[in-house]
């Protein structure tokens, strides 16, 4: 009889254990479902933001390659002819 008495009340380091550990499972069960959250929105990313977007930013280079050099080319055609056009007459 004197054990479950003895049972029934806690000491007080006990006590304070047993809060502290409450307290980190907590944390642990919140900084859990953040994570989970964070891994469903990294799973859940649409095909816009994952190919589209790369392609439309190669296509936008490619293009202004393209044109730059374009227009770098033709000048220099343009001035060769006007040149050869003026030393002829």
């Amino acid at each position: 009889m004197g054990r479950k008495d003895a049972m029934a009340a806690q000491l007080p380091v006990d006590q304070y254990r047993k809060k502290i550990g409450q307290s980190q499972q907590k944390r642990a069960s919140k900084s859990m479902k953040e994570q989970r959250s964070a891994d469903e929105q990294l799973k859940s990313r649409s095909l816009v933001s994952d190919v589209l977007l790369p392609l439309a930013g190669l296509l936008l280079l490619l293009v202004g390659l393209y044109c730059s050099l374009y227009y770098y080319i033709d000048r220099q055609g343009s001035s060769a002819k006007g040149a050869s056009s003026t030393s002829q007459q």
